[in-house]
């Protein structure tokens, strides 16, 4: 047997531990990492937002009501417009037809 044989054998049995304990370390840190990032998430799930957050959506959420009651009030208030004008062509042609019908009658 050749002397320098066990001395590779060792160099490799070396690297292949070092490699084994590079891999372990990295396991580990690869596990630890996933915890972490679980409980992060957990932690943003769980928080409430910040105070001037909660007051900015509150402001908003208020005037988009104010402009959705705005907005319904406009259309309301077009429709009864529109209504008043169909009554008022409606008296019109009603009116016609009466003066065309007496202007027949001659009286």
């Amino acid at each position: 047997m050749d002397p320098a044989t066990p001395f590779k054998e060792e160099l490799e049995l070396d690297a292949i531990l070092e490699k084994e304990t590079e891999l372990f370390r990295r396991r580990k840190e690869f596990e630890e990492n996933q915890r972490r990032i679980e409980r992060e998430r957990a932690e943003r799930e769980c928080m409430i937002p910040p105070l001037d957050d909660i007051a900015t959506r509150t402001r908003m959420k208020a005037h988009q009501a104010a402009t959705t009651r705005g907005e319904i009030k406009n259309v309301h208030r077009h429709h009864n417009e529109n209504i008043l004008m169909l009554i008022l062509l409606i008296v019109a042609t009603c009116s016609l037809i009466w003066w065309s019908y007496k202007l027949m009658q001659g009286t």
